[in-house]
């Protein structure tokens, strides 16, 4: 079988073979091409060493991004190249990283040392696919599967155990074969070792995923390893009438009625991941969790510092958690005052978290369904009050802060409130009918 190899990495493939060393695309751009996706990066493997990679490409200029691994960028029409020399990996130490590289190996040897079969696909020039471990028929069965013995893939980069969920909710209708499902789970602990920066990478990418739903419900205890409070959630019951799911199908389940926004969906993850602990048990049976939203921010928060998020993203979602409980309704004041706090795009994110949220509750009840109104008419409003420019914030005022007879103090407050009520229709944006309304506080 054969794909279109992209004419930049067609050129470099060509540049390789003049000068006398083989060359191939490989990895994720074949698997891509093979299932009729638009391959973002083309990434090459050669024989050529580092050194000889540099000497055929010079007029170019190249980029040392991991010569001790064989890797040397070329930029061509301002697109980059990685060319990495076959190499074969030694041992590893921490889960992670090879404690050594050789580079006296083939393409065959270079296939194997890859994580999955998938992964392990070359291409010629020509499009020709070189396929050694069962990668096509794989993708056509739609199966995650190691390249050789799963745990032992898994135990030189745990990192691949992610990766391997990822796959699975981004691909589409994805499933990991058994042994391969079986090594995640044992192997999970591993997690531990891994950098908190690419776990969240991970994370973000299998959060966004069309399937993320199945795999996070499936998977459960393999995520627990980065989050531990994701364990307490499976199974624990609400028990009471406005849920149809335990907490962490809840969960999974308002993710996938998300629109795959990364910030969105790291605040579903964490809005009620403090049910379990917050939960108080009614004579009746039934179970009730105030005080949760207040209880799973701080969680948010210290897990995305584990995992060492941005602040902003960090805040953001601490923030989104934090409200997501909160009581819109299409009310100008109120959606004058989310504005104020959280921003157009905050305000917008938080509108997507509550009718994820509120979708996955159980429909059957009147008051759920109007929650579901509530926000949408909510984020209409919003929308209407930005494309008109209504004065929500007390920049937008015709007047000044100094030009009020109150301490400075108590300025921003008194502003906010004659933006309050502006948007209800009390007063008009004008200076002095302002300043007289200004008098009543």
């Amino acid at each position: 079988m054969r794909i279109d190899i992209h004419p930049g990495a067609r050129t470099v493939i060509d540049r390789l073979r003049v000068a006398g060393f083989e060359a191939y695309a490989v990895g994720g751009c074949v698997r891509d091409a093979l299932l009729g996706r638009t391959a973002d990066d083309w990434d090459i493997c050669t024989s050529a060493r580092p050194e000889q990679t540099e000497r055929v490409f010079a007029d170019l200029g190249t980029i040392d991004i991991g010569r001790k691994h064989g890797t040397i960028a070329v930029l061509l029409d301002r697109k980059q190249y990685e060319i990495t020399t076959f190499r074969s990996d030694g041992g590893y130490d921490d889960a992670r990283h090879p404690t050594s590289v050789s580079f006296d190996t083939t393409l065959s040897g270079d296939l194997m040392r890859r994580d999955f079969t998938i992964n392990a696909m070359a291409a010629d020039i020509d499009g020709e696919v070189v396929d050694l471990f069962g990668g096509r028929s794989d993708l056509e069965n739609k199966i995650i599967r190691c390249v050789g013995d799963p745990s032992a893939r898994f135990s030189e980069d745990a990192l691949r155990i992610l990766r391997a969920l990822r796959f699975a909710a981004t691909l589409g209708g994805f499933t990991l074969d058994d042994a391969t499902a079986d090594a995640a789970r044992q192997l999970a602990p591993l997690i531990e070792r891994i950098s908190g920066e690419r776990i969240l990478v991970e994370l973000n990418k299998l959060l966004c995923g069309v399937d993320a739903e199945r795999i996070l419900l499936d998977y459960p205890d393999v995520l627990a390893a980065a989050i531990p409070e994701i364990a307490p959630c499976v199974g624990f019951e609400h028990r009471n009438r406005w849920h149809c799911f335990d907490v962490w199908a809840h969960i999974c389940r308002s993710i996938a009625l998300a629109p795959p926004d990364g910030q969105v969906r790291l605040a579903l993850l964490f809005h009620d991941i403090a049910k379990p602990q917050c939960a108080v048990e009614k004579p009746n049976g039934h179970r009730s969790f105030h005080g949760h939203a207040e209880a799973s921010a701080p969680i948010a928060r210290a897990r995305l510092d584990a995992l060492h998020a941005s602040k902003a993203l960090r805040e953001r979602t601490a923030e989104l958690v934090l409200m997501h409980d909160d009581p819109l309704s299409p009310d100008r004041p109120l959606v004058g005052r989310y504005l104020r706090k959280l921003g157009e795009e905050g305000f917008e994110q938080l509108c997507e978290v509550e009718l994820a949220d509120a979708l996955a509750h159980n429909m059957e009840i009147e008051g759920a369904r109007k929650r579901v109104s509530n926000v949408r008419e909510a984020a209409a409003l919003a929308r209407r009050m930005l494309a008109e420019n209504a004065p929500y914030a007390p920049s937008m005022l015709a007047i000044r802060g100094d030009e009020l007879d109150v301490p400075p103090s108590e300025r921003g407050k008194l502003l906010e409130r004659l933006c309050d009520d502006l948007l209800s229709g009390e007063v008009e944006n004008e200076r002095q009918a302002l300043l007289e309304h200004a008098k009543r506080y």
